[in-house]
């Protein structure tokens, strides 16, 4: 064998993006309009300092400014689900709000205790139509 490294040259292995993808607490964002970019860019950058504050919180900030800044974030997030919610009426979509966003609203209303759970993967359905834009 010349070339040992010639037998391994056709056979790649998966990608760092395909094997992120496998790891459990990663999503994946296929976007379909030139729009959804930075809103997928901004999750990324909201992620990581989210996570700094939550496990620094009392060495960073003051544990009240944390949990402000915290809460703006996420009523800025129930906010673009309910401008989603109206973008789907308009084109008559169903929208089937994600369970965190419900877990989250029912946290802020205070109808629900928080806990530390990273999520769940599902939808709820709002109405009864098929939205296409949900594969």
């Amino acid at each position: 064998m010349a070339n040992g490294n010639a037998a391994n040259a056709n056979q790649t292995g998966p990608s760092r993006y395909e094997l992120m993808a496998r790891e459990p607490d990663s999503r994946v964002i296929r976007c379909k309009a030139p729009d959804s970019f930075p809103m997928a860019d901004l999750v990324g950058r909201a992620d990581g300092v989210l996570k700094t504050l939550r496990n620094r919180s009392t060495t960073l900030l003051p544990s009240e400014q944390v949990d402000l800044l915290i809460k703006e974030y996420c009523e800025i997030m129930m906010n673009l689900d309910d401008l989603i919610e109206r973008m789907h009426e308009a084109c008559k979509f169903n929208y089937k709000r994600p369970r965190t966003v419900v877990r989250i609203k029912a946290v802020l209303q205070g109808t629900v205790e928080e806990n530390n759970s990273s999520g769940e993967k599902g939808k709820e359905s709002v109405n009864g139509e098929k939205d296409p834009a949900v594969d």
